[in-house]
């Protein structure tokens, strides 16, 4: 027979029980949302390089289609196609020689060559007397 004791020990053993299974069950749902926000940001730098593999490819592309109707290239294309076919030449010697440092190595690249163009803009617009804050 049951005393009132026992019972009330059983209904705190359930209660317990039950704190510990809804508490693994809020767990599970943090380690899924780490999960899925940790999947999400190691995709973030594969899809930079490639879309900026993607980019100098096509700017150096229109670099020499423009190349072939003048006859005079001026030097910031020039620049812009040695810069965009050193990023191609890195991006295979990383991808062959550093494949588990490759998509570090080339993301920060892709944001130092962004950082980069940004503030090279920003210079040439001052220079030739625009507003870049107001465009």
């Amino acid at each position: 027979m049951y005393t009132k004791y026992d019972v009330i020990l059983t209904e705190v053993q359930l209660i317990g029980q039950r704190a510990v299974y809804n508490y693994n069950m809020l767990r599970k749902g943090d380690d899924f949302m780490f999960t899925f926000l940790g999947h999400i940001l190691s995709i973030l730098p594969k899809i930079f390089v490639w879309g900026m593999l993607l980019l100098a490819v096509w700017t150096a592309v229109a670099i020499i289609l423009k190349w072939r109707s003048v006859e005079k290239l001026p030097m910031k294309n020039i620049l812009t196609l040695i810069a965009c076919s050193t990023y191609v030449c890195a991006f295979i010697v990383l991808k062959i020689f550093a494949p588990g440092a490759f998509d570090t190595i080339a993301s920060l690249a892709f944001f130092a060559i962004l950082i980069i163009s940004t503030q090279w803009a920003k210079y040439q617009d001052r220079v030739a007397g625009r507003r870049w804050w107001t465009d």
